[in-house]
C-alpha cells in the first residue's frame, strides 16, 4: 500500500502494515462536493511531487487542503505516515485496486488512529443533540465508512475545520443510535466480528455506495472474505458475496431477510398454490430466492444463529453444551442427545446446479412447507416459508425443488412472507396456531435468479415484448434502466379487450416492495387509422396498495387518447400523489412508430425519486442535446495540460451516479451538483434533480479506461 509522509506528503510503498516504522494514521471521509476543492488522485500526487522536487518545494504545501490538514494533524500527533484512500491507491492498475480493496480492512484494523473528517459538521455542533449536524452527517450513510468506523480501535471525529468532535468511545451511545450498531460493539466490549451475518448486513442496510458492486466489496473485511473485484458485474457482486458466505459459514441468518409472518397474520387466509405460482413467478418477486438482492433487505431485528449462542443467551438449549441445570428442570433431559428434531445435527447448505442443497428440519402445515432455520430473535424462533416449483420447471425428478415465500390475503392487499415466527419454544414449535414436528430432510431451494429471471436492465429489456419491425411503439432502453434503479421492474404484453383497436399492448412498471405499479396502454385506432397513416393512442394509470386489486383495463377513447392530438404533445394521468406524464415522438427510423417517454411527478413519486437519487424528467431530444453540451463542457474542464485527466469535482460512473474521481472504480460516493449547473444551460426546467443515469456512461468510460 502507498502511504504519505506526514512532513512532505510524499508517496512511499509498504508491502504490509507491519513494514511501516512507527505505525501510521489513516483518514476516513466522504468525497468532496466542492468544485473548488476536488479530491486528488494518485496520479495527481505524483505530478505535484515531481514538480515540487524539481523546484525544491515541499509537496505538502501544494496538495489539497484535506490532504494537507490530515498530514499536519498526524504529524502533530507524532505519526510519520498517513494513508488517504483518494491518493494512496493507483486506481489505474486493476490489480493494485483489487489488492487494496481486499486488504483495506486489515490496514484500518492495524492503524494507530483513524481521523474521521466530517465536512458537513461544524466545530460548535453538539453531537448528542436530537437534530445535530453530527447525526445527519453524510459519513454515516456511506457504505465504505462502515468498516472505517468498526475496524480501527481508535477513531477521532473531526469537524469541517479539523477540530476534534470526540472519539468513537466517547460518542458510542450516539453512534449506536445513528447506526443501529450496539454500543458494546463500538467500544470493543463485545467483538463485532462475532455478530451474525444478518446483523452485520443490517448495519449496512441504510448505507449507499456510488458503484453497485461496492455494496458487496465494502463488506469484504467485515466478513473476512476475499473476492476478485469485477467492476461492471452489478448486483452479481452481492450474489457472489453471499455464495462465499454460504461456502464458509454455518450461520443461517444469511437467509433471514424479508417479510415475517407473525401471529397477527394468522387470521389472514393463505392463497392457493396456483395463485402463488401465477403471482410470484415473475421478475418482480426476488423474495422467492434464498439470497437477497441487497443489504437493504436485511431488516429483521437482531437475528441470532441458535447453535452459536452461549447458555445464558439462548432461548432454549440446542447444543448439548448449552444445557444448564435450570434448563433440565423445564425441558425433558432426553432431548439433550436427540435435540428437538429427532437427532442432534447442524444445518448445512451447498450450492449446486439444481439449486441450494439444504439439510434442515422441515415440516408441512396445510400445504405450506416450513424449514426451521435454527435462528432466533430476542423472543421467537424463525423458519422459512417454502412452496414447490411448478412441475413443468426443469428439475431433477428425484429431488423436489422449492422457492421461498407465500402470500396471505389481507383486508386490503396481500401479506407476502418469506420468514415465519414459530413461537418461543424450540421444543414446541407452531405455525398459524398449529403445532409442527419438523424432521431433518434434504431439499433444494432456488438460491438466486436464473439467467432468464435476472433483473438487471439488459435482461429486463430482453424480457419485454419482442420488437416488431415495423413496431407501432418503441420503449427506450434507458427508460427501463431508469425505472429499474427505483426498483420498478417492467413487464409487457398484448391484449384484445378493445374492439376499436387494431393493435393494443400494455406496459407495466411494478415495485412489489412498496406495492406500487404503473400501467401504460398503447395501441392503434381501428376506426381512424388508414393503411398509410396509423393513428396511435395511449393512456396510463397509477396504482397504490389501496387499489392494488382493482380492475384497470378499458377500451381507448378516441376523443382524448389519440397521442398526436394531445395539446403540447403530452398528457398526464394520476393524482397529486402519483402522476405519470406520457409523451410520444416519431421514431427516426420509421414514421409509423411512436417512441414512448414517461415522466414522474406527485408527492409520492417525487419522494421515491429522491430516495433513489434519480430523476425521470425532461428527456426530449432538445433537452438531451443540452445535456450533451453540458457534459462536453465538463470534459474540457477535466483535461489537464499534462496530458492526463486530473480528478474533477464530479464525474459520472457507468451506472450514471457521480463520484469525484472518474479514474477510481472504488471511488467514494459524492452528491452531485445541481443538474442545471452541470449543464451550464440557463432556463432548463427539471422536476427533480439527482444523479444523471446511463446516458453518461460513455463519458465515464472515456476517463476510466
Amino acid at each position: 500500500m502507498w502511504l504519505l509522509s506526514t512532513d512532505r506528503a510524499e508517496l512511499h510503498f509498504f508491502a504490509q502494515p507491519s513494514s511501516v516504522p512507527g505505525g501510521y494514521a489513516i483518514l476516513s471521509h466522504t468525497w468532496s462536493q466542492s468544485r473548488d476543492t476536488p479530491e486528488q488522485s494518485f496520479q495527481d500526487l505524483q505530478g505535484i511531487i515531481a514538480r515540487c522536487n524539481a523546484d525544491s518545494k515541499n509537496p505538502r504545501d501544494h496538495v489539497s487542503p484535506k490532504i494537507r490538514e490530515c498530514c499536519k494533524l498526524a504529524e502533530k500527533n507524532r505519526y510519520l505516515w498517513v494513508w488517504v484512500d483518494t491518493c494512496c491507491i493507483n486506481k489505474e492498475s486493476s490489480t493494485e485496486l483489487s489488492e487494496a480493496i481486499n486488504s483495506m480492512f486489515s490496514w484500518y484494523v492495524l492503524s494507530e488512529v483513524c481521523y474521521a473528517h466530517l465536512e458537513d459538521v461544524s466545530s460548535d455542533d453538539t453531537p448528542e443533540g436530537e437534530d445535530s449536524e453530527f447525526r445527519h452527517a453524510r459519513w454515516h450513510l456511506r457504505g465504505w465508512t462502515l468498516q472505517e468506523l468498526l475496524a480501527p480501535a481508535f477513531v477521532v471525529f473531526m469537524s469541517r475545520d479539523w477540530k476534534v468532535i470526540g472519539t468513537k468511545h466517547e460518542l458510542a451511545e450516539t453512534l449506536g443510535q445513528i447506526t443501529g450498531i450496539y454500543r458494546t460493539h463500538l467500544t470493543r466490549e463485545k467483538a463485532f466480528l462475532s455478530a451474525s451475518i444478518a446483523e452485520k448486513m443490517s448495519w449496512a442496510a441504510k448505507r449507499k455506495t456510488t458503484r453497485t458492486e461496492d455494496e458487496a466489496y465494502c463488506l469484504l473485511g467485515l466478513f473476512n472474505i476475499s473476492l476478485p473485484t469485477l467492476y461492471g458485474e452489478g448486483r452479481q457482486a452481492f450474489f457472489r458475496l453471499q455464495v462465499e458466505l454460504a461456502r464458509l459459514s454455518f450461520d443461517t441468518t444469511l437467509f433471514a431477510w424479508g417479510g415475517v409472518h407473525d401471529s397477527g397474520d394468522d387470521k389472514y387466509p393463505q392463497e392457493p398454490l396456483e395463485e402463488i405460482w401465477s403471482g410470484f413467478h415473475d421478475v418482480t418477486h426476488y423474495s422467492r430466492y434464498l439470497f437477497a438482492p441487497s443489504t437493504s433487505d436485511f431488516t429483521v431485528s437482531t437475528p441470532y444463529y441458535t447453535p452459536r449462542l452461549n447458555a445464558t443467551a439462548v432461548l432454549q438449549p440446542y447444543m448439548s453444551w448449552q444445557w444448564t441445570e435450570d434448563h433440565e428442570k423445564v425441558i425433558d433431559v432426553a432431548n439433550k442427545t436427540t435435540g428437538p428434531f429427532g437427532s442432534l445435527e447442524l444445518p448445512s447448505f451447498k450450492l449446486t446446479s439444481h439449486g441450494m442443497k439444504c439439510h434442515f428440519p422441515v415440516a408441512e402445515v396445510d400445504g405450506i412447507t416450513i424449514m426451521v432455520l435454527l435462528v432466533e430473535t430476542d423472543d421467537k424462533h424463525l423458519g422459512m416459508i417454502l412452496h414447490p416449483a411448478k412441475a413443468d420447471e426443469v428439475q431433477d425428478p428425484s429431488q423436489q425443488l422449492f422457492y421461498v415465500t407465500w402470500a396471505f390475503k389481507t383486508t386490503e392487499s396481500y401479506s407476502n412472507c418469506r420468514l415465519a415466527e414459530l413461537g418461543g419454544d424450540l421444543y414446541n414449535l407452531n405455525f398459524r396456531g398449529k403445532d409442527i414436528k419438523p424432521v431433518w430432510r434434504d431439499i433444494y431451494i432456488h438460491a438466486g435468479p436464473r439467467t432468464e429471471d435476472r433483473t438487471d436492465p439488459p435482461h429486463l429489456v430482453l424480457r419485454l415484448m419482442h420488437d416488431r419491425i415495423p413496431a407501432p411503439f418503441r420503449v427506450p432502453r434507458w427508460l427501463v434502466g431508469a425505472f429499474a434503479s427505483m426498483h420498478f421492474l417492467p413487464n409487457s404484453g398484448t391484449s384484445t379487450i378493445d374492439e376499436g383497436a387494431s393493435f393494443e399492448m400494455w406496459l407495466q412498471f411494478v415495485n412489489t416492495q412498496i406495492s406500487e405499479r404503473m400501467w401504460v396502454k398503447m395501441g392503434l385506432c381501428k376506426q381512424a387509422s388508414t393503411d398509410d397513416e396509423p393513428v396511435h393512442w395511449a393512456w396510463g394509470t397509477t396504482v397504490g396498495i389501496a387499489a392494488w386489486n382493482d380492475a384497470w383495463d378499458k377500451p381507448h377513447d378516441c376523443a382524448t387518447d389519440h397521442v398526436d392530438e394531445w395539446e403540447g404533445k403530452w398528457r398526464s394521468f394520476g393524482d397529486e400523489e402519483r402522476t405519470i406524464r406520457l409523451s410520444f415522438t416519431q421514431d427516426g427510423h420509421n414514421k409509423r412508430t411512436r417512441v414512448l417517454h414517461m415522466e414522474l411527478d406527485g408527492t409520492k413519486y417525487n419522494e421515491l425519486q429522491k430516495q433513489a437519487n434519480v430523476s425521470i424528467c425532461d428527456m426530449s431530444y432538445e433537452a438531451l442535446l443540452a445535456k450533451r453540451e453540458g457534459l462536453r463542457a465538463m470534459q474540457v474542464q477535466w483535461l489537464a495540460p499534462s496530458g492526463h485527466a486530473p480528478t474533477p469535482a464530479y464525474a459520472p460512473t457507468s451506472d450514471g451516479a457521480y463520484v469525484t474521481d472518474p479514474s477510481s472504480a472504488a471511488a467514494r460516493p459524492a452528491e452531485p451538483p445541481s443538474l442545471a449547473s452541470r449543464m451550464g444551460i440557463a432556463g432548463l426546467t427539471l422536476k427533480r434533480l439527482g444523479r444523471a443515469k446511463p446516458l453518461t456512461a460513455q463519458l465515464h468510460d472515456t476517463h476510466l479506461r
